[in-house]
């Protein structure tokens, strides 16, 4: 796992862990609270997604990718596991020209999209798919 450190809500410093691995046909991407300190992250889950898709999956689709959060039991959460579906994801226009647009369409320059994801819903996670998170690093 690695440290994600980000600024939660009213500027106040915040981490989580979170490790990339799949399940299924799809990535995953699983964030796990060790410990509260600032914004928790099912508060910015949206956030998150998002700069993992961006700095660490960049090209790839919120549609193949699977979020969950994973509390730590000493926290006494109200779920421990929990999967994120978004009901609305797809590319940010980065606000580029319809000019620019058809010349990256004819010489792409190879950078890849920005996705955005919006608009959560947890779900339970089955005993299955918690064995398998529980391997990814």
């Amino acid at each position: 796992m690695r440290t994600l450190k980000f600024y939660g809500f009213s500027n106040a410093p915040s981490s989580c862990e979170y490790g990339i691995g799949e399940i299924g046909d799809k990535v995953a991407i699983l964030f796990y609270q060790k410990e509260l300190a600032g914004t928790s992250i099912t508060n910015m889950i949206e956030h998150l997604t998002i700069h993992i898709l961006a700095e660490d999956l960049p090209g790839t689709s919120p549609e193949n990718v699977r979020v969950f959060e994973h509390y730590n039991p000493e926290l006494n959460p109200i779920y421990e596991w929990a999967e994120v579906r978004f009901s609305e994801s797809g590319k940010i226009d980065e606000g580029k020209s319809i000019l620019k647009k058809l010349v990256e369409l004819v010489f792409p320059s190879g950078t890849p999209p920005k996705y955005y994801v919006d608009s959560p819903e947890w779900l339970k996670v089955s005993e299955q798919n918690v064995a398998l998170l529980s391997n990814i690093n």
